[in-house]
């Protein structure tokens, strides 16, 4: 059960959060070998965000998985999360920071249960 969540400085439109969503759904459940069909994707704009004690075009992306995550798959994850973003929002990488987390199956409930088992 992969989650990416996206907070942005930038305004988005409707439409323009559901393509970036369907984006990093994607992105991510292929990165990290997982199926889309458990993987959740959250974008929110327009937050406040200070990067280098400056205000601007920035993001803050956090990743986690129940198992997944190596080293490598966390160097990909970043460079195509920096990639889509400077693509999509026309946000540096300097401007991203990002957090990618293993998370135990005992420690995510879905559907009145946990993964434990995972």
């Amino acid at each position: 059960m992969p989650c990416i969540r996206l907070e942005t400085t930038e305004t988005l439109t409707k439409e323009q959060q559901e393509s970036l969503c369907a984006q990093l759904s994607k992105l991510c459940a292929e990165t990290i070998g997982k199926s889309e069909n458990y993987q959740m994707a959250i974008v929110r704009d327009g937050v406040t965000i200070f990067r280098a004690g400056k205000p601007g075009p920035a993001a803050f992306i956090e990743v986690r998985s129940i198992g997944g995550l190596t080293a490598e798959v966390n160097h990909e994850l970043s460079e195509k999360l920096c990639s889509l973003l400077q693509k999509t929002l026309n946000i540096n990488g300097e401007r991203v920071s990002i957090i990618m987390m293993n998370i135990e199956g005992k420690n995510w409930g879905h559907n009145s249960t946990t993964y434990a088992g995972c």
